[in-house]
């Protein structure tokens, strides 16, 4: 897991589901090029999602705060066949075709910048804070720190 250039922020995104209470988590952590934790997020969905739209969903809400917050994200998932959906060029027909064609229309908005896959072990981080999102029910946010487990 390397730093990011100047101007460009690390989104690191992940997604945990709990079936048995029908709640998905989402967690996003955004670094600077010296790996300063700008912002962590845990977020909770009241949703039975199958695990590729929920990573699907988890990299979307990502890259959409980086957006929203004027940073230019290069996109970390452990993710491996979102990351390939987001990459390919071909048309994809079923329901995680509308999300994977948001995330690169949003990637095209950030100057085209990149999504690449990670192994879970340089993505935890992302997996804690989508933890915290199903444990707590209700989206939490924390500026410059990462909260305490």
């Amino acid at each position: 897991m390397e730093n990011p250039v100047t101007g460009i922020f690390k989104v690191n995104t992940d997604a945990a589901i709990d079936s048995k209470v029908g709640r998905v988590g989402f967690g996003i952590i955004i670094r600077d090029c010296e790996g300063f934790v700008l912002a962590s997020i845990g977020q909770a969905m009241m949703a039975n999602f199958p695990p590729q739209l929920s990573e699907a969903l988890a990299l979307m809400k990502g890259i959409q705060f980086a957006y929203d917050s004027r940073l230019w994200p290069q996109c970390e998932s452990d993710a491996l066949a979102v990351v390939n959906l987001v990459c390919s060029n071909d048309p994809i027909f079923a329901e995680i075709g509308i999300v994977i064609q948001d995330i690169k229309s949003l990637l095209f908005n950030c100057n085209g910048n990149s999504i690449s896959f990670v192994p879970r072990k340089a993505n935890m981080a992302a997996h804690c804070l989508a933890k915290i999102g199903i444990g707590n029910g209700f989206d939490s946010f924390w500026l410059e720190e990462f909260p305490p487990i």
